[in-house]
């Protein structure tokens, strides 16, 4: 039995899960990366979701066993670690919703996102389809504006780290949802919620998710040496706010800046070390994407993945990747 302050802990969590993932539509991108038996489900009927009572912070565990709709599109059968970090992205942010001090259970929107190999992932573990893993969040900070979030993925059978990451979010999300999710006016938003989902069935079944990145992004006109290219964004794969997510932006980079090292590596599978994504903006219709080498020698290759808006060319967001062989 958790204490009383994780279980209310937890409560916030699920009931602000519910009411986004009943009010948005399905489809998102992270959607296959959640599903388990088959259908995706509601944070109440996951079983694994955990708190953990510190002095000092608030914390979260989510115990997930990899799914074949999240690695059935990736080389060898593996989550890359921008996948990682995609599924950081995301339960960082029910950790920072579910905080004491987010009084309006605000998720905010993310400015930097980072995820490092620990030694379990540099040897392979926890990263193929049926391992268990588990996500410790430790929330370092919720303030006015700024949120900020420490993550490890941590490999069930063996105790090591397979990697781990930091997410800094910007909170204030407008007067509306402050309103709307405020605890004093969440029992009114939940039975709304509760009314207008009666009779629809909230699940997703695995024929209907379409899983492969290509079908969330589509490239166009790669130039030869894959250092530039460019999107179209199909708004019901992305975030809860119609744009672009950021958990895709990362794995784009690392597919972008795959075929770059693959050369620079003389390798058909280097690994990339970390990953670190910095976000300037969002997007619902097109970008662009560049591929620049930083440095790097026979061993090692560090490159910078810039997105920018097609139509403007103002930057969406940049990756610093570092690839090791």
């Amino acid at each position: 039995m958790l204490p009383k302050s994780a279980s209310s802990y937890l409560r916030v969590i699920k009931d602000w899960h519910y009411i986004v993932t009943t009010l948005t539509p399905p489809g998102q991108f992270l959607t296959p990366f959640l599903l388990f038996d088959g259908k995706e489900k509601n944070l109440k009927d996951m079983p694994s979701l955990s708190s953990a009572s510190r002095s000092d912070r608030e914390s979260l565990i989510f115990r997930y066993r990899i799914p074949l709709s999240a690695c059935a599109d990736f080389p060898r059968n593996r989550l890359p670690l921008s996948a990682f970090a995609a599924l950081f992205d995301e339960i960082s942010t029910w950790a920072i919703v579910g905080a004491e001090r987010n009084r309006s259970m605000r998720p905010g929107v993310s400015t930097y996102l980072s995820a490092h190999l620990g030694q379990g992932g540099l040897d392979g573990l926890g990263q193929e389809l049926g391992d268990t893993i588990d996500f410790e969040v430790d929330v370092i900070k919720v303030g006015r504006t700024m949120a900020f979030a420490n993550i490890s993925a941590i490999d069930l059978e063996s105790g090591a780290v397979i990697c781990t990451g930091r997410h800094t979010k910007y909170l204030p999300m407008g007067l509306f949802y402050e309103t709307m999710f405020h605890k004093k006016v969440l029992p009114v938003t939940k039975a709304y919620v509760r009314y207008v989902n009666q009779g629809v069935n909230p699940y997703l079944s695995l024929d209907s998710v379409k899983k492969t990145l290509h079908d969330t992004v589509e490239f166009d006109a790669i130039s030869p040496d894959n250092k530039k290219g460019k999107i179209l964004v199909k708004a019901n794969k992305c975030n809860a706010y119609g744009t672009l997510h950021g958990g895709c932006q990362a794995i784009l980079a690392e597919q972008m800046g795959m075929h770059m090292a693959r050369t620079a590596l003389s390798s058909e599978n280097p690994t990339l070390k970390s990953i670190h994504m910095s976000y300037f903006s969002s997007e619902r219709n097109s970008a662009t994407l560049s591929v620049d080498k930083i440095n790097g020698s026979a061993h090692d290759l560090t490159q910078r993945v810039a997105l920018h808006k097609a139509d403007r060319g103002s930057p969406i967001s940049e990756a610093i990747l570092e690839w090791i062989y």
